[in-house]
């Protein structure tokens, strides 16, 4: 009869070594002695001054998360449920500049620089009134020849430096001159940067590089900027709009090394 008692006893003691033992295997001690290889601390209530690396999401009680990020050297702001989809709203330069702001719509909407151009008579175009979205222009820091793997490859160029954009098309740049949408000329004497132009002729006329996939010093392809503005602004220079012939010497060989100009509408 004492046997049946020993039983579960011997069970449940056999049991409990072996559950300190899988918890003794499994703990990993620390890579360093103290206070070394500590883990870094969570951000908390403490008056002393915290960071982390990655995105800080934000979210009380809206639909949205909001999203504090870097790229680059710029303090970024983004939007959407998952980090890695979420949009850039607006982004702060390291020189306090403040970036990627959309036209305003209520009476305390900040106003970029692009709709106060077009409001004012400092933009392109006919007397400054804007008559479509505004078109706002960058240009890449990195400098690339003519093969850019596509098209595509050079959306994929600019959307790098600046997310949202993609690179600029002939039709738009045009649009946004003959409606007023353009930032001013003034900002771009001293840059410029390749763009896809409506030619694709590699003889007599600039093309677009074999459809940007060519860095031939045969091919030539149209640059804009740097008083190469076609005639659809307000800074004509002599220049005439490709489809109306051609645009002066504003271009260069293939082989050699631009900025691109990156478009986005806003």
């Amino acid at each position: 009869m004492n046997k049946n008692y020993r039983l579960p006893a011997t069970v449940c003691a056999l049991a409990v070594c072996l559950a300190l033992c899988f918890v003794v295997v499994a703990w990993v001690g620390p890579s360093g002695n103290p206070p070394d290889s500590n883990i870094a601390a969570p951000i908390n209530t403490g008056g002393e001054a915290q960071y982390k690396t990655g995105g800080l999401g934000v979210k009380i009680g809206g639909a949205i998360t909001y999203w504090i990020s870097q790229i680059g050297n710029n303090l970024v702001f983004k939007t959407g449920d998952d980090f890695a989809t979420a949009v850039e709203t607006v982004n702060i330069n390291t020189d306090g500049r403040i970036g990627n702001v959309s036209a305003p719509i209520d009476d305390k909407d900040a106003v970029n620089k692009a709709y106060l151009d077009a409001q004012s008579g400092g933009g392109a175009g006919d007397g400054g009134t804007c008559n479509g979205s505004l078109l706002s222009i960058k240009f890449t820091n990195a400098q690339y020849n003519g093969n850019l793997g596509g098209v595509a490859g050079a959306d994929t160029k600019c959307a790098a430096e600046y997310p949202g954009y993609h690179f600029c098309q002939y039709a738009e740049l045009k649009n946004g001159g003959l409606t007023g949408c353009l930032p001013s000329y003034s900002q771009y004497w001293l840059v410029s940067g390749w763009y896809k132009s409506i030619r694709n002729d590699p003889f007599d006329k600039p093309s677009n590089c074999g459809n940007w996939e060519s860095a031939d010093r045969t091919k030539r392809s149209y640059l804009f900027g740097n008083y190469g503005w076609p005639s659809f602004t307000t800074f004509a220079g002599g220049w005439i709009s490709e489809d109306g012939g051609s645009f002066g010497t504003n271009y260069d060989f293939c082989d050699t090394l631009h900025s691109l100009a990156c478009c986005k509408e806003n």
